[in-house]
């Protein structure tokens, strides 16, 4: 299940409660996340 480990995503939503729900499932398997709300705390 670590196949992914090391490996970064950022996620842009505007919504907090979805975000977080993306965020748990990706870190389930592996992934890092970051959370972004808006394009420009994005860049």
């Amino acid at each position: 299940m670590n196949a992914f480990k090391g490996k970064r995503i950022l996620i842009v939503e505007y919504s907090r409660f979805f975000a977080k729900i993306t965020a748990d499932i990706l870190n389930k398997y592996g992934y890092m996340t970051e959370i972004a709300m808006t394009g420009k705390e994005a860049l």
